[in-house]
């Protein structure tokens, strides 16, 4: 069962920095309580809410199934993904 919780959509004007912040707060967690869920170090976390370092996308992937959180989201987020990049086409 995923999370759901309506405010953490990512905000198009916000760094990822300020993503993993808000995205924690909403959650309820700390550094340390997401590293534990997620397996991405507590320390690699804080560097990603400073905007020191760019997310690789299997660590996004640990920190959104860990989390609970669609990983669409955060990889918009976290400026993995654009929005555009959830257009489904039906193939006939």
């Amino acid at each position: 069962m995923l999370v759901h919780v309506s405010n953490i959509d990512p905000n198009p004007v916000e760094t990822p920095g300020q993503f993993v912040k808000r995205l924690l707060a909403a959650l309820g967690e700390t550094k340390s309580s997401a590293a534990r869920k997620t397996g991405v170090h507590n320390t690699l976390i804080g560097k990603w809410e400073n905007d020191e370092i760019a997310p690789g996308l299997k660590n996004a992937r640990k920190f959104a199934d860990g989390l609970r959180v669609p990983r669409f989201v955060v990889m918009v987020g976290l400026g993995i993904l654009e929005p555009a990049d959830a257009t489904i086409v039906m193939l006939t």
